[in-house]
């Protein structure tokens, strides 16, 4: 079995009175585990089924998290100026897939959806970048953003790999390989 892990994130730099301005996600094994407060930066783990999440693995996830969120926020505000699209706000919605195979390949992807729509995608594996038609404008300030790419690629190879590992040491036995999560009974 792979693990996988899928992260969520909303972006909105200009939201209405009362609501925040970024939503976080993070889902492992297909299901959903964990949301990240943008206003409190405080983690809650909504899937643990009675185990306990420790306090160091919420911290990793919490920090992950709070600088993902605030790099595309400042990356998102750069770029609001020269979209061409319209004065709308634009939003950001920035996912994050990784698969890890039984033999440590990985793969993963970010997909980036501004305003509700496809624009760019990045394979993390070979820091190629693709963008939908009408979007090569964005595509360009992207893909230049080596900093920005450099970012994206550790963290996506590197702090989330590392916190899998983390998750899954977790919940299976130590020296065991048991799944994140067993199959759910069958009623």
């Amino acid at each position: 079995m792979s693990d996988s892990l899928r992260v969520n994130i909303t972006i909105t730099p200009t939201p209405g009175p009362g609501l925040p301005w970024c939503e976080a996600k993070v889902e492992v094994q297909g299901e959903p585990c964990f949301s990240y407060d943008c206003r409190s930066h405080k983690v809650t783990p909504i899937c643990v089924r009675g185990k306990k999440v420790e306090a160091p693995l919420r911290e990793d996830l919490r920090e992950i998290l709070k600088d993902l969120t605030e790099n595309f926020k400042k990356k998102l505000l750069d770029i609001k100026h020269e979209d061409p699209r319209g004065s709308a706000p634009l939003s950001l919605q920035a996912t994050l897939e990784i698969q890890e195979e039984a033999g440590g390949r990985r793969r993963g992807s970010w997909q980036l959806v501004f305003s509700g729509r496809v624009s760019l995608r990045l394979d993390v594996e070979t820091r190629a970048w693709t963008a939908d038609s009408g979007d090569r404008w964005m595509l360009e300030k992207w893909k230049d953003d080596t900093d920005m790419n450099e970012f994206l690629w550790r963290t996506s190879l590197g702090d989330w790999k590392t916190w899998l590992q983390k998750v899954a040491a977790h919940w299976g036995p130590p020296g065991t390989t048991a799944p994140l999560f067993p199959p759910r009974p069958v009623c």
